[in-house]
């Protein structure tokens, strides 16, 4: 648990008592787990705790991020971990292009056990479709925080596709979101002024803060979205995680390589699943490293 319990979201909080679970459903906590990805890593450190984690474009400070789970489906659920002051950056739940038909046939929720409430993680992707998340994560990120200052938490939007072509789609989808972003923060700074195209600007500004906020951009906003694919959910019926057939991975990861080949300020994740023995690790590990390029070391842009 990061910080007292009363500063988190009371939806991140667990219940000491498991009767009050009983018409809810099992609260998250915010989660310190290490992000994989197959690039650029780096933690700063001051005093011997850790402040900031760079993932190659990517700056987390503090180095916490929420797990990409059910509690971060929505925009408002995305609104309160971006707002918190303990994740340093925020993790979408996995979106598919068209969205996870989700019912009670592939989902569950609480299952009592005598006096005790566990929960079954059987949770698939998504309901909401890649669309929604562009125009939320847009908004996330043109909208002045409660002080009225620029945001600069990065998003990693999370996403799975089960051909390289819809994967290709979908990653073609977030650039141009990337591209957006950079084209508003410069229209708005050629103005000398920040205002956001967001209905929801008017809950977002602080009280006696003006329309129009003082832009002087220090980050590029393109740097702020990031791209976790999620190859281990083993919730999806009928439908095994491609991370453990690499014959499925190995097309996903052609995708990946040339959108960062083509774009080395794009910072890519790849989501594993818990390998239970040391080969399927070599494994892995020795397929990723196919895909690196001779090339001269990327910089960001």
């Amino acid at each position: 648990m990061i910080g007292p319990k009363a500063d988190l979201p009371e939806r991140y909080i667990y219940r000491d008592n498991p009767a009050e679970l009983d018409s809810t459903p099992p609260r998250i906590p915010l989660s310190a787990t290490a992000y994989p990805v197959p690039i650029a890593f780096s933690a700063h450190t001051e005093n011997g705790h850790n402040i900031m984690v760079k993932i190659h474009t990517l700056h987390i400070e503090p180095p916490v991020v929420n797990a990409s789970c059910a509690w971060a489906s929505d925009y408002e659920q995305l609104r309160e971990l971006y707002d918190s002051p303990h994740t340093g950056a925020v993790v979408t739940r996995t979106a598919t292009f068209n969205g996870f038909s989700e019912d009670y046939s592939n989902t569950a929720r609480i299952h009592r056990l005598r006096d005790t409430v566990s929960s079954v993680n059987s949770y698939g992707y998504s309901p909401h479709p890649l669309s929604s998340y562009l125009d939320w994560v847009y908004t996330l990120l043109t909208t002045p925080c409660l002080d009225g200052s620029l945001p600069t938490k990065p998003v990693i939007m999370s996403i799975t596709a089960s051909t390289p072509t819809v994967l290709a789609q979908m990653v073609d989808d977030i650039q141009t979101l990337r591209k957006r972003l950079r084209i508003a923060y410069a229209s708005s700074a050629s103005l000398g002024e920040f205002i956001p195209p967001s209905p929801s600007r008017a809950n977002r500004t602080s009280a006696g803060t003006s329309a129009a906020h003082a832009f002087v951009p220090t980050v590029d906003p393109a740097t702020l979205v990031g791209i976790e694919l999620n190859t281990s959910c083993p919730n999806i019926k009928d439908s095994p995680p491609p991370s453990y057939t690499f014959a499925l991975l190995l097309p996903l990861l052609d995708v990946l390589s040339s959108a960062f080949y083509n774009d080395p300020s794009l910072t890519i994740g790849l989501k594993l699943p818990p390998y239970l023995y040391t080969t399927r690790f070599t494994e892995a590990v020795r397929y990723i490293h196919t895909k690196r390029r001779q090339t001269a070391a990327p910089s960001a842009r």
